[in-house]
Formats: structure tokens, C-alpha cells, sequence
């Protein structure tokens, strides 16, 4: 409006003024969260610190072209270095020092999500280590079953022997006659302490989601949507005097864990591999490994739902040594999701594995034909009173959380055309997120 001499009224004015000023704030304080969040590792300003910022990062000391709004210099102080990777690999191993994006709403409710996990159990002085596979039903708002199988890190007992047989090992040197006699050949499975099937609750703020066994909380944080892939986020909450530590675990959102029959065709060719592994005593430190499953090298073997694959597996004082490892599909009566893995070195070089080897037990994520992720244990003998405890995930590469850090090929960079690059994670730990 204007007044009776054709000016602007006072009032409208003021609204001018007021709406200016609060463009102005809302504009400062949007330019401030993300300067703050440059300052932490932010290269390419999308409100998330991540692998990716860091790729940015070696990209740029390489000498490899990035795209013109990206910007690793952390500290701006005008060079890019070794102050700003140490920025960004401090916000990447502290995942409290990250934003969390506020994630497009889904429901759990009539879902399934399953899951590896470990942890450590002290009471007293009594301490004892666990991992365990299983699967969360979301059956409504708040209420959730249970379904998983535990093992146990002071037990060490021997494998539970299946009937299946491993393939024909090729090695060299000729099979001896203990191969023939058919339990020698077993494929092993790991030994559970229990089989556990609860009602529980849950509950989810913001991207953590909280399940509550009896008095015992397990926290995961839901860390790539795109693959509704979830990592567990803190150490098991009880009540009492059992204290728990070393926690971890990975899981995966889907939407059934039954299926028909699988078979190696189910199989992607090749999966990215994590895994978490104790071969000590009880109080040893984990430690944290990359790897990968090549599933065309497996062989098919008389059996359909056994595939084995055999190779030299030279060991100390044994140059001629081999090995064999082999999938077995289908032998578990909870799921046709269930893949038992089993292998190792022919310690004794009579040609077939009569060793009780690795043993892996795995469960997959089906889509469509295709099982694209799977979360797994190991829980293997030892002869020392002591066994292999592992936690591992086999995971489709190239997807928005698989993404590594450090830049293998091509040895110069160019961001800005789209290329392709092989990256490794060279840290000890494992990549917040991944």
C-alpha cells in the first residue's frame, strides 16, 4: 500500500525490512552449517562426510582434476595436505563427529532385517565372546520377533559334520585311500550354542533403530538407504552386573528370508567382502579385514547343491600344498537363504580335505534371481582350546556405501569425465559406514 502523497506505507516498510532480515539470517546460519561442515570434511559441500570427500581428497594431492564445487581444503588455508586428511579421517573414524541426513521415511513393519553380529560378555572376571546370525520380524509398531542362533567363543567345540561331501580336490599329488571313506570329506558346518526365537520391541529415532531383547538393547544405525544396509552403532545396552563390549555388527533390510531352492546360478559372479575376526583368547583385539568371493571359479561337483573349488595352497615348509574350499546350498530347515561355506589348507597332502577347516555360515538377501548381499559368522575349531570367531558381509560392489579409500588405478585421476577407479581401505579400522 501506499499513502496519500504516493509513497510506500510505513508498514510496508517494515514488512520489507523484516522479510530481508530474515533472509539474511536463514542465509547465514545455512552458509554457517555448511562451512562447518566443509571445516569437517566436506569436500563436495552435499551435507554428508563421507569415503567419497575423502576419494576427493587423494584425487586432488594426485594431481587429478575434480569437479570446480568440490573443495578438500578442510582448513582453507590455501593448499591441500596432510592437515586435511587428517580432518576428514578424524570425522571418518569418529561417526558422532558426522551429520546424519534425515533419511526419506520408510516403514519396518512387515520386514525382516538380517544380521551378523559379535560382542564381548564380562561378568566379574568372567569374560566370554559371541557372535550370532539371524533375523529381526518388524510384525507391528513396536513389536518384533527375534529368530537367531548363537555361538559361543568358550565352548570351542568340534564342527557339526553334514552330509554333503566336499568335490574332488585337483592337486598334483595322487588322493590317498582315506579319502574314500565318505565321512572324511564332510562338509563341515559351525556348532551353535542356542537357537533363539523372542518377542522383542523396537523402536526408531531418526536413523537409529533400537531393539530391545528383555533387558538387553542393540542399536543400529541405518547407514546407506539405497541398500538399506545397517551397522551396529554402540555397544549392547543390559541391566545388571554383565558388562559388554567390542560390539559390531552388519545387517540388511529385505523383504523375506524364505525362498525356493538356490543354486551357484543365484550367485553374483563377485561380492566385496568385510569381515571382523578374533583368533585369540577372549579379552584379544579384533581385527578388521577386506575380502572378496569369486563365485565363478567353483566347480560343480556330483552333487547340485554343492559346488567346490580347489587350488595350490603353498604353505610354510609345504611349497606343493593345496587347498579347496566349497558352498553348500539348501541343507538348512529354517532357510533355503542359509549357505554353509567351508574350506581350508590340506594340512596333511593325502588330496581332499579331511581337515575341519574354515566353517562359514552365511544369509542372504535375495532380489529377484539374485542373492546380492549376504551377512555371515565364522566359528571354526581349534585345536589350541581357542576358535576362529568371525563376522563378515558379502555385498554387490559399487553401491553407494562400498565406496573405499585409497586410489589404486588410474594412477592420475580426471573426476570430471565419469571414469571408473579401483580404490582399497588401507586403515586398520573399518570405514565408518560401510
Amino acid at each position: 500500500m501506499i499513502d496519500n502523497q504516493g509513497r510506500p506505507s510505513i508498514k510496508n516498510v517494515l514488512k520489507v525490512i523484516v522479510i530481508v532480515i530474515v533472509f539474511f539470517i536463514l542465509t547465514t546460519s545455512n552458509l554457517s552449517a555448511v562451512y562447518d561442515l566443509h571445516s569437517k570434511g566436506d569436500a563436495d559441500g552435499n551435507g554428508i562426510i563421507n569415503t567419497t570427500d575423502y576419494f576427493y581428497y587423494v584425487a586432488a594431492v594426485m594431481g587429478g582434476k575434480i569437479p570446480a564445487t568440490v573443495n578438500p581444503d578442510f582448513n582453507d588455508d590455501g593448499e591441500v595436505g596432510a592437515s586435511d586428511r587428517a580432518i576428514i579421517i578424524e570425522t571418518l573414524n569418529q561417526p558422532s563427529l558426522q551429520p546424519t541426513p534425515t533419511p526419506t521415511p520408510f516403514t519396518l513393519v512387515n520386514k525382516k532385517m538380517v544380521f551378523a553380529e559379535k560382542y564381548r560378555s564380562t561378568i566379574g572376571s568372567a569374560t566370554n565372546e559371541f557372535v550370532s546370525l539371524g533375523y529381526y520380524e518388524f510384525l507391528a509398531n513396536g513389536v518384533a520377533k527375534i529368530h537367531s542362533t548363537i555361538f559361543d567363543g568358550k565352548s570351542d567345540v568340534p564342527p557339526t559334520k553334514s552330509a554333503k561331501k566336499h568335490g574332488a580336490m585337483d592337486a598334483p599329488y595322487a588322493p590317498n585311500a582315506t579319502c574314500v571313506a565318505p565321512i572324511n570329506t564332510s562338509i563341515n558346518k559351525p556348532t551353535a550354542k542356542s537357537n533363539n526365537d523372542f518377542v522383542c520391541s523396537w523402536e526408531v529415532i531418526d536413523n537409529i533403530l533400537k531393539v530391545r531383547i528383555g533387558t538387553v538393547t542393540h542399536e543400529w544405525r541405518l547407514v546407506d538407504q539405497t541398500s538399506f544396509s545397517y551397522r551396529i552403532n554402540k555397544d549392547l545396552i543390559g541391566s545388571g552386573t554383565n558388562v559388554y563390549s567390542e560390539t559390531d555388527g552388519f545387517g540388511y533390510l529385505t523383504d523375506s528370508v524364505s525362498s525356493e531352492k538356490i543354486f551357484q546360478s543365484n550367485l553374483l559372479d563377485y561380492y566385496r567382502s568385510e569381515l571382523m575376526q578374533n583368533v585369540e583368547p577372549n579379552d584379544n583385539p579384533w581385527t578388521y579385514f577386506q575380502t572378496s568371493l569369486s563365485s565363478t571359479v567353483f566347480k560343480p561337483t556330483t552333487d547340485p547343491n554343492v559346488v567346490s573349488y580347489s587350488h595350490a595352497a603353498p604353505f610354510t615348509g609345504h611349497k606343493k600344498m593345496w587347498g579347496e574350499t566349497s558352498i553348500l546350498f539348501n541343507d538348512a530347515p529354517s532357510s533355503n537363504l542359509m549357505i554353509f561355506i567351508n574350506g581350508g589348507h590340506d594340512y596333511n597332502e593325502n588330496g581332499c580335505l579331511d581337515e575341519t577347516g574354515h566353517s562359514q555360515q552365511m544369509l542372504g538377501v535375495k532380489e529377484g534371481d539374485k542373492i546380492t548381499k549376504m551377512v555371515g559368522i565364522e566359528y571354526s575349531w581349534e585345536t589350541d582350546g581357542y576358535p576362529i570367531l568371525s563376522i563378515l558381509r558379502y555385498y554387490k560392489p559399487n553401491t553407494s556405501s562400498n565406496v573405499s579409500i585409497k586410489l589404486v588405478s588410474p594412477p592420475i585421476p580426471d573426476l570430471t569425465k565419469g571414469q571408473t577407479y579401483t580404490l582399497a581401505w588401507t586403515s586398520t579400522n573399518a570405514p565408518p559406514g560401510a
